[in-house]
């Protein structure tokens, strides 16, 4: 595998490591749904403050668990889903659709540019740290036998 090659395996196993591991929301059935919409803006407003300052990482956290919450969590984990009104559903859709997805769909590829380049300085730091090495003369050892 080539340098470039790894270094994209690289960024694309850490953002499946966000994805996997940063992103989920645990659903208590007891919590009203309610209470999930209408705290769902403040992680919006999370997602835009870390977006406007240039922390991917975090940006990308907050848009993707919005998006994990309503479109998987609260649909398949949650009992009061169906007591939702169809304006609220719709209304959290268009969100996804014309700001959370785009985002997270925009951050992940700034993500995986970063990761690379990440990976491309570690390994060069590497090699050079191999190569000062490698030019470090060995004493001989002593021969002397007596």
């Amino acid at each position: 595998m080539s340098s470039t090659e790894d270094a994209t395996k690289y960024a694309r196993d850490q953002v499946q490591w966000l994805l996997e591991n940063q992103c989920r929301i645990p659903i208590r059935s007891i919590t009203p749904i309610s209470f999930y919409y209408k705290t769902s803006d403040t992680l919006l407003d999370e997602a835009d403050f870390y977006y406007r300052n240039n922390q991917l990482e975090q940006s990308f956290i907050l848009y993707s668990r919005y998006i994990t919450l309503f479109v998987e969590e609260l649909k398949l984990h949650h009992p009061g889903y169906a007591t939702v009104s169809v304006n609220e559903r719709e209304h959290v859709k268009e969100i996804i659709r014309s700001k959370a997805f785009p985002r997270a769909e925009e951050l992940k590829e700034k993500l995986k540019e970063k990761y690379s380049r990440e990976y491309e300085s570690k390994q060069k730091a590497i090699q050079e740290e191999v190569a000062k090495i490698a030019a470090v003369p060995l004493d001989k050892p002593a021969t002397n036998f007596d």
